[in-house]
């Protein structure tokens, strides 16, 4: 009830407790208005406290994110959250500290750095974490430690970060990796060259957005050529990314539009709306189309590495692989396009992508663009070789995916020299700190321990990656805390230290999109405390509702049958019967699969409608139906008899 738009009075209805006595028959009290907002939602807010307090108590590596949001109301917030990883398991922990209200303030760089600056004398006289001291060594009266600051990349929030990384040399400053990619995708949208595609498109959805008669005739297309319906999507103000879901959405339903435009063309009423010619002539043309399936190719990999960089165990090893991923396309689809003069002279396409050779120069051209955006982004927001030892660092990747050669950032000297340097910054012992001898040992154990993990010591590493379970971990963490092979040196307390950094502050856009849920328009007068102690309540009851959600089973292609369904086949258990129709030795590939979901579907869908006729027979009052016209005097009376 706390996010889904109901007022709490609605707690104080007779009808609303009636229906919650008969279906909620557990129940023993129905709270009222009053108690819900005050002794309920303080009994959760006491309960989260103490499971966070645990949590810090425990040891944990602190990652602090910041943000700014307005509320229906125009009221401005700015809003800091903590995400715990637990030192020995790598279990992750999300924890709201609270909002502070800016109504007439601007963002700049002092404001935020003043907000930064209260959390942590807040958190300093609570215990709950602190900073670490001067030569990069934890403060032994408190068992959890902030590592690192992330947020994204507004002029105040860098200006914040720099600041903090003068005054505090070990913690580590990251950028939203999410933002860089989505403002990656502005950058692809607004190119020159694709800028009026995008245009149409919006234009498009924009018609059967506003006219309910137009999009009903769309409906009834989309019935006669596909069978199914959906709703089209419209982009988001700051969501760069959504034009994505836009594109992808009309390609989906390119039959029913192209059918509208032929039962539509010659349509008076629609050829005098605003944009309605317009959008004719769009769908009409191939050119368009061929425009919006090249726009769709050329999102989709930026699309899916925000999915996958959104994910709330990725840390800054995934950043790397991320970057490698979208430039390795992008190059190799530059490369597809590319054009050659042949003796004759005249240029003609490598390798034809569409029929329209434009097409192919476009593509050319706007992934050369995509490329520069690229490494400017990685180059003046992230720190390459930070990330290039993260990479190396988590034992699932090592040195998958890196140029190992001389002169490369992977090369095996260049990462000895980053590892120390690293080593040093997070207070591995300096000259002075203790006697010559115990440095000089304490360095060797180090270098050994480094060269010995490059050699391929990851694999001792791999044996304790445990399956995930009871919530969200990251593995890596786990595994070096874990393994005894490095154990004494100074690798796996450096190893541990930068994995546990998150590579996003996405966990603060959904505190975002979780508090608009309930500041609605019919609940705009809450007060911000009300606000924030619901958020934070919502925040971790999601959490804890994700960790008891049973895995979801996939298959993947040349994936064999589930044991027990290949159990009940072999022992003529119905597997038969029941539609599965796979001996046990069969491989079930993803194409199979999916045929053999939609024919259930299809059987359900038919089994759905003869249940539905047989009750409309059943329920058809008795004698023939005639129709009788309606009539002074036969008001009031059923026109059926």
């Amino acid at each position: 009830m706390l996010f889904c738009s109901i007022a709490f009075n609605l707690l104080d209805s007779p009808f609303f407790r009636g229906f919650i006595r008969k279906w909620m028959p557990g129940i023993k009290v129905v709270p009222t208005r009053h108690a819900m907002e005050g002794p309920v939602l303080e009994r959760l807010l006491a309960i989260i406290v103490v499971s966070i307090k645990e949590a810090s108590s425990a040891g944990a590596f602190v990652s602090l994110s910041f943000d700014g949001w307005k509320s229906i109301a125009d009221r401005k917030l700015i809003g800091m959250l903590e995400s715990l990883v637990d030192i020995s398991s790598g279990a992750l922990t999300l924890d709201f500290r609270g909002t502070t209200d800016i109504p007439s303030l601007a963002e700049t760089t002092e404001l935020v750095v003043g907000q930064v600056e209260k959390e942590l004398s807040t958190a300093r006289p609570a215990n709950d974490y602190l900073t670490p001291l001067p030569s990069g060594h934890f403060d032994d009266a408190c068992a959890s430690v902030l590592t690192s600051i992330v947020s994204d990349s507004a002029s105040c929030s860098v200006g914040a970060k720099k600041q903090f990384s003068q005054k505090h040399r070990s913690i580590i400053m990251v950028a939203c990796t999410a933002h860089q990619f989505n403002l990656l995708t502005a950058n692809m949208i607004t190119h020159p060259a694709l800028k009026p595609s995008a245009d149409k498109c919006s234009r498009l959805v924009s018609l059967f957005k506003q006219s309910t008669k137009y999009w009903r005739q769309l409906q009834m297309c989309m019935d006669e050529t596909l069978g199914w319906r959906k709703s089209l999507e419209r982009r988001g103000e700051t969501r760069w990314f959504s034009h994505h879901a836009v594109v992808q959405r009309l390609l989906e339903l390119k039959p029913a539009l192209e059918s509208f435009s032929n039962r539509f063309n010659a349509d008076r009423a629609l050829q005098a709306t605003a944009n309605g010619a317009a959008v004719i002539d769009l769908l009409r043309s191939q050119s368009f189309w061929e425009e919006t399936e090249l726009m769709a190719r050329l999102l989709k990999p930026i699309v899916i590495e925000i999915g996958l960089i959104e994910k709330r165990t990725s840390n800054l090893a995934d950043v790397c692989a991320a970057f490698g991923r979208l430039y390795a396309y992008y190059k190799q689809l530059r490369a597809e396009t590319a054009v050659a003069p042949p003796v004759g002279g005249a240029v003609s396409p490598l390798f034809l992508v569409a029929a329209d050779p434009a097409v192919t120069a476009l593509t050319h051209h706007i992934c050369g663009s995509v490329l520069g955006f690229l490494q400017w982004r990685l180059s003046k927001y992230f720190d390459a070789s930070l990330l290039v030892l993260v990479h190396f660092l988590d034992p699932k990747r090592h040195v998958s995916g890196l140029r190992t050669t001389a002169g490369s950032p992977a090369e095996y000297a260049n990462l000895m020299r980053l590892f120390l340097s690293l080593a040093a910054r997070f207070g591995l012992p300096r000259a002075g700190d203790i006697p010559a001898e115990k440095e000089s040992a304490e360095a060797v154990k180090s270098v050994q321990a480094f060269s010995a993990y490059l050699g391929g010591g990851n694999k001792d590493l791999l044996a304790f990656d445990f399956p995930p379970g009871g919530g969200p971990r990251i593995a890596a963490v786990g595994m070096w805390q874990m393994a005894t092979t490095f154990r004494g040196t100074i690798l796996p307390a450096v190893a541990r230290r930068l994995l546990s950094v998150p590579a996003h502050a996405a966990e603060m856009e959904r505190v975002w999109s979780g508090m608009g849920l309930a500041n609605t328009p019919i609940c705009n007068r809450i007060n911000k405390d009300r606000l924030t102690t619901m958020t934070k309540v919502v925040v971790h009851m999601r959490a804890d509702a994700a960790a008891a959600r049973r895995p979801r089973m996939t298959y993947a292609p040349g994936s064999l049958v589930g044991e027990t369904l290949a159990a009940a086949v072999a022992s003529g258990g119905g597997g038969e019967r029941r539609g599965y129709g796979f001996p046990p030795s069969t491989r079930m590939t993803a194409t199979s699969w999916r045929w053999t979901r939609s024919m259930k579907r299809r059987a359900s869908t038919r089994r759905q409608e003869s249940c539905r006729r047989r009750w409309m027979r059943s329920i058809r009052p008795w004698g023939r139906k005639t129709w009788r016209p309606l009539s002074s005097a036969t008001v009031g009376r059923p026109r059926w008899t």
